[in-house]
């Protein structure tokens, strides 16, 4: 084994240890490891912060090269990897399931974000921290619903203070109302992923993500793993085509749940539904897209995301989450030069912070207005 430069390590679900490293200043290097041999694959350059992990059965790679976040990804059991996809115009990405972490720095602020991995195109950047400090290493953790406990992510980064040159640990954890789907379908691959049991081919029609779909003559295949147990289960699919006439469509779980749809040409017929009990008993479901009157089964996209529910299940206004707000330590204190004055918010609420002496007399009004959803952060 090579000298390794920032090595990335994981195990998929086969047992396969995959790694990832910078490698020379030509390539970065992916290798597998097997009881048959190394399998090794070079591609990219001018690269940096490597990161490897695995998202259910899907292992995913990320790195950054020329001042972006590069993405590919594969799956348990199988050697081919992804095309490569360019997914944030930042630096340090950091991932855990389906979430990912980076820094960014810009006019003299350094930017904290994190976003859902989707099917295709760039992450939607939500912006966690900023400041004047450097922010280096960031960190996250998925953390999966639980019982009667909503889904979060826990963040730890460092920011190295230009005041005192110390460099200052942060964590926050992050409620999420609305957990990314774990598993999300990229329609345009040439190759179908290996959960695509049955498929003649795709379309691409247009710009859309939607315009572009699966489809085969009489009925389109998918087998998923479910890893959680004990978890609702919710289904999102689109149908989209561009035929002469309309099509008549099943969609069809484990032949336990079927919903049956007419669809025109050139209409986007987005539905969803709670998958039954009984399909997910085994950890697996096999959806099946069926033509009933037509030309063609299509599919334009499927997710499959995990809820909190309250009660005795997903009913609608029984999905309830518990928000919290978190006021920080006031930093430094005392103080004598800059002070810094942190919370976090769930959501975009009223929030007015004042600042009064010790005798009661307000000193200044630092901020009536509206929270940034996560961290709020002021200077005086």
């Amino acid at each position: 084994m090579p000298l390794l430069i920032s090595p990335s390590i994981t195990v998929d679900l086969a047992g396969v240890v995959h790694i990832l490293w910078e490698g020379d200043s030509s390539c970065m290097r992916y290798y597998t490891l097997t009881d048959s041999g190394i399998t090794k694959e070079f591609f990219d350059q001018a690269v940096d912060f490597p990161c490897l992990c695995m998202n259910g059965d899907q292992v995913q790679l990320f790195w950054t090269a020329w001042d972006s976040i590069r993405y590919r990804y594969g799956w348990t059991g199988t050697e081919n990897l992804s095309s490569i996809q360019t997914v944030a115009g930042c630096e340090s990405p950091f991932s855990s399931g389906q979430y990912l972490t980076w820094t960014e720095r810009e006019d003299g602020m350094s930017h904290l974000y994190y976003g859902a991995i989707p099917a295709g195109g760039a992450i939607e950047p939500i912006e966690v921290n900023y400041s004047t400090d450097l922010i280096a290493y960031p960190q996250i953790l998925f953390n999966p619903a639980k019982q009667n406990q909503t889904a979060s992510v826990d963040l730890v980064w460092t920011e190295y203070s230009y005041i005192d040159s110390i460099g200052y640990i942060y964590h926050l954890n992050l409620l999420i109302e609305e957990p990314a789907p774990i598993y999300v379908f990229d329609m345009g691959e040439a190759t179908p992923v290996p959960i695509c049991v049955q498929r003649a081919g795709y379309k691409a029609l247009g710009q859309e993500d939607y315009q572009t779909f699966d489809y085969d003559s009489t009925e389109l295949v998918y087998h998923l793993t479910l890893h959680s147990p004990h978890t609702k289960y919710r289904v999102r699919w689109v149908w989209y085509h561009e035929e002469a006439d309309k099509i008549k469509l099943q969609f069809n779980i484990d032949d336990i749940l079927h919903r049956n749809r007419w669809v025109k040409p050139g209409e986007k017929v987005v539905a969803e539904a709670w998958i039954p009990d009984a399909c997910v008993q085994d950890n697996e479901i096999t959806i099946r897209i069926k033509k009933l009157k037509g030309t063609l089964a299509v599919l334009s996209g499927l997710e499959v995301e995990t809820q909190t529910v309250g009660g005795g299940g997903p009913q609608g206004k029984e999905v309830g989450f518990f928000r919290r707000f978190m006021f920080e330590r006031i930093y430094p204190n005392p103080v004598k030069g800059v002070l810094k004055i942190r919370f976090n918010s769930p959501d975009e609420r009223k929030v007015m912070i004042k600042i009064y002496d010790v005798v009661g007399r307000l000193i200044e009004k630092v901020f009536d207005g509206r929270a940034r959803i996560g961290l709020n952060e002021f200077y005086i």
